[in-house]
């Protein structure tokens, strides 16, 4: 599991810098509603990037095991 988390929190800087700022608040543990209030943006805004981060963090995770044969 600890590899997982750092196999993740190693690709975070191939998301886009809107991305990658989400991501982070959410894995500080704050909500999709404090995120929006604290960026200034809309809630819909949030969960798209949040959305379109988790897609890509999907894709290259897979990209990963495919390389590497499952291996962190």
């Amino acid at each position: 599991a600890q590899s997982d988390i750092r196999l993740v929190r190693s690709l975070l800087p191939r998301l886009t810098a809107n991305e990658q700022q989400v991501m982070d608040l959410r894995l500080f543990g704050l909500t999709n509603p404090e995120i929006a209030e604290l960026l200034g943006r809309s809630y819909s805004w949030v969960g798209s990037t949040q959305h379109r981060a988790y897609k890509r963090l999907q894709d290259l995770v897979r990209a990963h095991i495919d390389r590497t044969g499952g291996t962190t």
